[in-house]
């Protein structure tokens, strides 16, 4: 199973995780399954999150819903999301 590392800026880490954790349920019905998650140890609104997908499209997919980028603007994010694909 693939994984992908995610790669977000954000105004507040309290703010970004209240919202990361509202959209569980969508990431669920894209198969996306949440491995772990953290902050950066010197700036805590860098956040980095590790997803099992099913494949490569399923978080692509995800990313440019309206729903996801919804909770991007609700959670914060600052600038590009950046996601790297992992086998």
């Amino acid at each position: 199973m693939p994984k992908v590392l995610v790669h977000h800026k954000v105004e507040d880490y309290a703010t970004w995780k209240s919202a990361f954790d509202a959209g569980a349920s969508k990431r669920s019905e894209k198969g996306i399954t949440h491995v772990h998650e953290g902050a950066h140890v010197n700036d805590p609104n860098h956040v980095y999150l590790v997803f099992d997908v099913a494949s490569g499209s399923d978080i692509l997919s995800h990313l440019e819903h309206n729903d996801t980028q919804d909770f991007q603007k609700q959670g914060g994010v600052i600038g590009e999301t950046h996601v790297v694909m992992l086998n």
